[in-house]
């Protein structure tokens, strides 16, 4: 489910929102994360098993790391016998950002000067590295977290091309600083939004071989 779903989101949000690279020369603000679900305090960890698509309890340990583009990764957090804890405090380098632009009908930016960055998460026990991702796999639920320099609302939708034809719904209310972005697939639609889906039970989830 996660190889399938996060390729949907990043073709979805690639076809209705164009990411230019941004450049500019003041310095990146720091920003506290306050972001349900991106701060864990001491949260159990779950490993994703492909054969039977399932979330398995992890007991490992070892420590999480966040990656931005075209920049060196750095520590964040710990995972102790499964238990995860981890804080993003510092905005991603200038050079991370990507300003959006509106290139599609349909689709309304309130702020066409606001930047952003994807932030990636890892978690490495000394001899693998996994990716690290928040997600709900019976309910067809991904998230990404996405760092914003302003508050901006992007909202829309977009109708795909193509073999896989489907309507995206798009609805952000972005704030300044690191916010959750939550991705909700059917049969024919993708909703993606800043507002957690009802009923959601999303985990921390390690991802191997993807």
């Amino acid at each position: 489910m996660k190889k399938t779903m996060k390729l949907i989101g990043i073709i979805a949000i690639t076809a209705v929102i164009l990411f230019s690279f941004a450049s500019c020369g003041e310095e990146s603000p720091s920003s506290s994360l306050a972001v349900s679900g991106s701060a864990p305090n001491n949260e159990q960890l779950y490993e994703y098993d492909h054969d039977s698509d399932a979330y398995i309890e992890s007991t490992k340990n070892g420590k999480i790391y966040v990656k931005y583009y075209s920049a060196e990764e750095y520590e964040i957090g710990t995972v102790v016998n499964g238990k995860l804890s981890f804080k993003l405090q510092e905005a991603p380098p200038v050079e991370a950002l990507f300003l959006l632009e509106d290139d599609v009908a349909g689709l309304t930016i309130s702020d066409k000067n606001a930047k952003m960055g994807y932030v990636n998460l890892y978690f490495k026990d000394g001899s693998e590295s996994y990716e690290l991702y928040y997600d709900d796999n019976t309910q067809n639920i991904d998230t990404e977290i996405w760092y914003l320099d302003r508050n901006v609302s992007v909202t829309g939708s977009h109708n795909s091309d193509g073999y896989d034809e489907y309507t995206t719904y798009i609805n952000f209310n972005f704030k300044k600083g690191f916010n959750t972005v939550y991705f909700k697939r059917t049969e024919d639609s993708l909703t993606v939004t800043t507002t957690k889906p009802a009923g959601a039970n999303l985990k921390w989830v390690l991802y191997s071989g993807i």
